[in-house]
């Protein structure tokens, strides 16, 4: 962006230009009301520097940082799927919509689909990532109440197998869609139930606790609501809805959670959200939330009951 640019506040919503103006990168001088357009330009601010050393982030968003976690996520965003989402980030600036969708026919998970090394790459990311989270999110939280317990869209079962261990009189249930719960098959169990489904189609299960972590990132408003509500229909009055996020601050500045935002927009048309976006969809869907634990891991727990 050498020059200055109008762009859609609808493709940018605040989001691909709040990591750069929230280090003052950017600015924006002013808008134009009738076709709802920004003028933004680039700030004295803008050219890059060394972080010293000594300033450097010491742990990540999973977590502490180590190799064993770092490089999976490092192969993940390598990918040629990523770089080309990025590179046509100015498609989602200007419309709002995902770059992902002019780069990837038939949609980001499609692509994985008909690319089984890049699936495995994504996977191991995946994983690395949540041993880090998942660590923190049983520390945090007390689950020894609930008699049942379900994961939805918990793919491998990280979480709720370390959930489980944390509570040996809870049983759990892993709601995902039938591939992927085709590669886990052998983690059935007395304990531990699979139920293969769409929560966008299916019914999923009565449970005491629902755990949905990074799920609900992936998907756009609409989408987002639509999946709390496949929650609500089934949960007991006294059931509790977990949703694990990583929360974007209400604070202008520079922070993780606000790149983030972008490759999930750019690749998926998620996002990443405040803690007063997620009472909003809550309550869209007869949730109210009741608190937010902060883990040491980079995440949070946001508890919500049924209303």
């Amino acid at each position: 962006m050498s020059s200055p640019t109008w762009a859609s506040p609808t493709g940018l919503t605040r989001r691909p230009v709040r990591p750069l103006s929230s280090r003052r990168w950017l600015a924006c001088s002013q808008t134009h009301s009738v076709v709802s357009y920004a003028f933004w330009r680039l700030t004295v601010c803008s050219s890059f520097k060394a972080m010293p050393s000594a300033t450097r982030p010491r742990r990540g968003c999973c977590g502490p940082i180590t190799p064993s976690r770092c490089a999976p996520l490092v192969r993940m965003f390598g990918l040629p799927v990523t770089w080309a989402s990025w590179e046509a980030l100015q498609h989602t600036v200007e419309t709002g919509l995902p770059a992902a969708e002019k780069v990837v026919p038939g949609g980001f998970w499609a692509y994985f689909a008909s690319h089984p090394e890049a699936s495995s790459i994504f996977n191991a990311a995946m994983t690395a990532k949540a041993h880090g989270q998942v660590a923190g999110v049983v520390a945090a939280y007390d689950f020894s109440g609930f008699g049942r317990i379900g994961d939805v869209g918990g793919g491998r079962g990280h979480l709720l197998r370390a959930v489980l261990d944390s509570a040996p009189q809870a049983s759990g249930v892993l709601c995902d869609l039938p591939d992927v719960l085709r590669e886990v098959s052998g983690l059935a169990s007395e304990r531990l139930k699979l139920q293969a489904g769409d929560f966008f189609k299916d019914p999923l299960p009565i449970c005491d606790a629902y755990l949905m972590m990074e799920v609900i990132h992936d998907w756009g408003d609409e989408k987002a609501v639509a999946i709390l509500k496949a929650v609500r229909r089934p949960a007991p009055p006294e059931a509790k809805l977990l949703v694990i996020e990583q929360i974007v601050p209400d604070d202008p500045g520079p922070h993780w959670t606000k790149t983030l935002d972008i490759h999930m927009l750019a690749l998926l048309g998620g996002r990443q959200r405040t803690r007063e976006q997620y009472e909003v969809l809550c309550a869209n869907a007869d949730f109210a939330l009741a608190r937010q634990i902060d883990t040491a891991a980079g995440i949070s727990i946001l508890e919500a009951v049924p209303v």
